[in-house]
């Protein structure tokens, strides 16, 4: 079983190198790891490959730096194609694993014969230290999960993925043939991949959850994301918030529309349901203007 770590960069100096340290340091390691750069200005890429040479892993890792910027999602997709492992576990140029993620995600991709796998985060500031959320779902953030998710490890439902997205990408990996059969609907439609991975993984009653923290997710000012930390954090980041609604609804009608004859009625009629709750929110918020 072979695995790749998929990584997109930009401009991620102030933190790449804690990120990398982070999967070197691994109870079990990659067998390669594929970075994609979209053009940094800074000293990103100098940076990587400073560290690819003091901690000996030149075999193992490659860098490609695009021919023009692509932007997030192309960027991440490009990684994708480059790999060639059978696990790949997507990550950002920003966090921090805990030592064992990946010897945790493997043992539940063999155990399970999973598809795709993902666990809590917690969330850290520039300075790694821990930042709580305000308003968060459960498969990011919880103090209450004790309550509601008292197992380690549970497969997750195709219902509570379309209700609430657990797959966030630097906290899933997930096997090649799924990643692959989910990239045309991406490039289709615009997708990200971490959404329709998850959905489609979960539709097939092969995603689970691991209910550990395995990722420090690092908040700061240049997120491509940023979570609802509180609630003025949520009024401030209103667009983002619509945007982000709006994106749901699309994700949810190409489940719809591509997947129906795999869908049972009572996901179908969930599936709807959903999308005019997420609708009539929408509807109800006003865009501000730039």
């Amino acid at each position: 079983m072979k695995i790749s770590i998929v990584m997109a960069t930009y401009n991620g100096e102030l933190y790449i190198e804690k990120q990398l340290a982070s999967i070197c340091n691994q109870t079990v390691p990659p067998d390669e790891i594929i970075i994609s750069d979209d053009r940094s200005s800074d000293n990103t890429i100098s940076i990587i490959k400073s560290f690819i040479n003091k901690n000996n892993i030149a075999q193992k890792t490659n860098i490609y730096v695009n021919d023009t910027q692509l932007g997030f999602a192309k960027n991440f997709l490009n990684a994708i194609n480059k790999s060639s492992g059978d696990i790949l576990f997507f990550c950002d140029q920003d966090d921090i694993w805990n030592l064992k993620k990946i010897e945790r995600f493997i043992k539940i991709f063999k155990e399970k014969k999973a598809m795709a796998v993902i666990c809590r985060q917690k969330y850290i500031d520039e300075e790694d230290n821990e930042a709580i959320p305000m308003i968060a779902g459960s498969g990011i953030y919880d103090r209450f999960s004790f309550l509601k998710f008292s197992k380690i490890v549970r497969r997750v439902d195709f219902s509570e993925q379309i209700n609430s997205n657990r797959s966030t990408g630097m906290a899933l990996a997930a096997r090649r043939e799924l990643v692959l059969s989910c990239i045309p609907y991406v490039n289709k439609y615009s997708l990200s991949h971490d959404s329709i991975i998850g959905l489609y993984a979960s539709l097939c009653q092969r995603m689970y959850f691991i209910n550990e923290n395995l990722v420090y997710r690092r908040i700061h000012a240049s997120n491509t994301s940023q979570p609802i930390l509180g609630f003025f954090s949520r009024v401030s980041k209103e667009r983002k918030f619509i945007m982000g609604l709006d994106s749901r609804i699309k994700l949810l009608n190409v489940c719809l529309k591509e997947w129906k004859e795999k869908l049972t009625l009572k996901q179908i009629k969930n599936l709807k349901k959903t999308i005019y709750l997420y609708a009539v929110s929408y509807t109800h918020l006003t865009l501000p203007t730039t």
